[in-house]
């Protein structure tokens, strides 16, 4: 009996999506799904699609966070559900020391690319994802800036990912300056 939940994935292209509803509903099934499977980690919603009315490229990012150790067993799993690692098509992957992969889940006859982060536990970078959260949930002015600047640089022609990752983390650094350990690089 295949384990396999997520369908392979490759790089999207840079496009600008309304925050859909649809989002916490999708991630909410496929934890659902997966939750015999990953019982040793801790995954958890992340990023724009978690921020209710935060437009983006509408990828689902999640941040799995294993113990100290448990790396190579945590890429295992998340490799047996189903997904990849990122592919040539990347020009900026991250590093398999703190990998990110991805694949598509279906909900609802619908295809959903899904990211997730794979992290230590209790380190500053599931903190930062937290804390991105933490600052732009529930301030609508801070969302708008962010969705702002998001449209201006689809608008600009950027079409690839690793281009639109790197020209909005100026943004992030001035929406999160005030948290003193924020750092969005690779």
């Amino acid at each position: 009996m295949s384990t396999r939940i997520i369908k392979p994935a490759t790089k999207p292209r840079a496009d600008y999506h309304e925050w859909d509803p649809v989002y916490p509903l999708v991630v909410d099934s496929f934890l659902h799904a997966i939750k015999n499977k990953v019982v040793k980690y801790e995954i958890s919603h992340i990023g724009s699609t978690s921020i209710e009315g935060c437009g983006g490229k509408g990828v689902i990012d999640l941040l799995c966070e294993y113990d100290i150790g448990c790396l190579n067993e945590a890429i295992e799993v998340l490799l047996e559900i189903g997904f990849n690692h990122q592919g040539s098509d990347f020009a900026n992957p991250w590093p398999m020391h703190r990998p990110m992969l991805l694949g598509n889940y279906v909900f609802n006859g619908m295809d959903y690319l899904i990211y997730v982060h794979v992290v230590e536990r209790n380190k500053d970078e599931g903190r930062r994802f937290r804390d991105f959260q933490r600052v732009l949930k529930g301030n609508v002015e801070k969302v708008k800036l962010y969705n702002q600047c998001k449209r201006e640089i689809i608008a600009s022609g950027v079409t690839d990912t690793d281009e639109y990752a790197k020209k909005k983390s100026e943004i992030m650094r001035d929406l999160l300056g005030e948290l003193h350990h924020v750092k969005y690089e690779k």
